[in-house]
C-alpha cells in the first residue's frame, strides 16, 4: 500500500510495469517527459478513479493534465500583454484566448496562459472580473482544481481553460473591462496575490493587484 504522493511517484519509477488507482478529481502533477519519472493515465472510463501506470504500452496517455501543464511555451496564444505581467515574481502571464464580443447569457470558453517562474505555494484561485455597468465574474480554481497552485513547478507552462457564464439580460449591452489576478481566502478575509514591481505597467493595474488585460463587448 502507498498513501502519499512521494510514495506513488517512487512506485511508478520502478523498472517493472506498475499500476496505481487514483481519484479522478486529483490527478498527479505530470512529470516532464525525458526528466524525472513520467507516469501515464491508461484508463479514464471510471468517473471517480483513474488507472495510472509507468508504461503506456498498448494504449494512449489519457492524463487530464497533459494539455493543461506543459513543459514548452505554447505557440498558439492569440493575444499577449504589451509588456511582462508578473505576480509576486512567481507567475508570468503569457497571454490569453478570449473573444472580444460575447452574447448576454451565453457560455464562453476562455484560456489563460502562464509561466511558473518559481514555486507558488498556497492554494490560489484565478480572479476574473468583467467590470462595466454591472460586474459578472469567472473566478475559479485554475485547471479545474486538478493540480493546485501549491504543486506548480518552476518551468511549468499552465494552460487554464474555463467556461464563463456571461451576464444575462439584466446586464446592459456595451463595454466591460476584464481584470485578472489570483486570490486566496473568502470575503471578508480574502487576499490578492501582489503584482510584482515591475510586473505590469500602471495603466494595466489597480490598487487591489488586479491587471486589466482587455475589454469585451456584451451584445
Amino acid at each position: 500500500m502507498v498513501n502519499s504522493r512521494d510514495q506513488i511517484v517512487a512506485a511508478l519509477g520502478r523498472p517493472d510495469r506498475v499500476f496505481r488507482d487514483r481519484a479522478a478529481d486529483r490527478a498527479l502533477h505530470p512529470a516532464p517527459r525525458g526528466r524525472g519519472k513520467p507516469y501515464y493515465v491508461i484508463d479514464d472510463r471510471n468517473v471517480r478513479n483513474l488507472l495510472l501506470s509507468n508504461k503506456v504500452d498498448g494504449t494512449t496517455d489519457k492524463n487530464p493534465l497533459a494539455t493543461a501543464i506543459v513543459h514548452e511555451e505554447p505557440k498558439n496564444i492569440q493575444q499577449r500583454p504589451k509588456t511582462p505581467v508578473i505576480w509576486d515574481k512567481r507567475l508570468e502571464l503569457l497571454g490569453w484566448d478570449i473573444p472580444a464580443t460575447m452574447d448576454r447569457g451565453s457560455k464562453v470558453e476562455v484560456k489563460l496562459y502562464y509561466k511558473v517562474i518559481q514555486g507558488v505555494g498556497g492554494a490560489w484561485k484565478s480572479l476574473m472580473h468583467f467590470d462595466g455597468p454591472l460586474r459578472f465574474n469567472g473566478d475559479h480554481p485554475p485547471i479545474k482544481d486538478r493540480c493546485p497552485t501549491s504543486t506548480w513547478q518552476p518551468g511549468d507552462f499552465i494552460i487554464d481553460t474555463y467556461t464563463i457564464n456571461v451576464g444575462g439580460g439584466a446586464f446592459p449591452r456595451g463595454k466591460y473591462d476584464l481584470w485578472i489576478g489570483f486570490f486566496t481566502g473568502s470575503a471578508p478575509n480574502w487576499k490578492n496575490m501582489p503584482v510584482s514591481s515591475p510586473g505590469a505597467p500602471h495603466d494595466m493595474r489597480d490598487t487591489a493587484d488586479r491587471v486589466k488585460i482587455m475589454s469585451v463587448t456584451l451584445d
